[in-house]
C-alpha cells in the first residue's frame, strides 16, 4: 500500500503533465488563430507572447522555489508563489488567446 505522499505526489504528477497538455493546447490554437485569421502582425506577436505563459504554467513551482522565501520544512512559500505564477500564466496565456481572437475576428 503506497504511503499518502507517494499517492499525493503521484496525482500532482498527473494534474501537472495534464495542465501542461492543456496549456500546450491551447497556445497552438492562439498561433492557429492567429495565422489564419489574423495578420502577420499579430501572428508573430502571439509566437513571441504564448512562450512566457507557457513558462510560467509548466515551470511555475520551479520558479516558485526560487522566488519563495525559503521556510524550515513543511509546505513552503515557494510552493505557494509557485502555485500563483501558474495562475499567472494561465490568465495570461487566455488573455492571448483572448486578444488573438479580437483582433483575427477585426480583419
Amino acid at each position: 500500500m503506497p504511503d499518502s505522499d507517494e499517492n499525493h505526489s503521484n496525482q500532482r504528477g498527473r494534474r501537472t503533465e495534464t495542465s501542461r497538455a492543456a496549456s500546450l493546447l491551447a497556445a497552438i490554437a492562439c498561433l492557429a488563430i492567429a495565422r489564419l485569421f489574423a495578420s502577420g502582425e499579430v501572428f508573430h506577436l502571439a509566437v513571441v507572447t504564448v512562450v512566457v505563459p507557457l513558462g510560467f504554467i509548466w515551470y511555475g513551482d520551479e520558479i516558485g522555489v526560487l522566488v519563495g522565501t525559503p521556510t524550515d520544512g513543511e509546505g513552503g512559500t515557494g510552493k505557494v508563489v509557485g502555485a500563483l505564477i501558474t495562475i499567472a500564466g494561465w490568465i495570461l496565456l487566455g488573455a492571448m488567446l483572448a486578444i488573438v481572437i479580437l483582433l483575427g475576428y477585426r480583419h
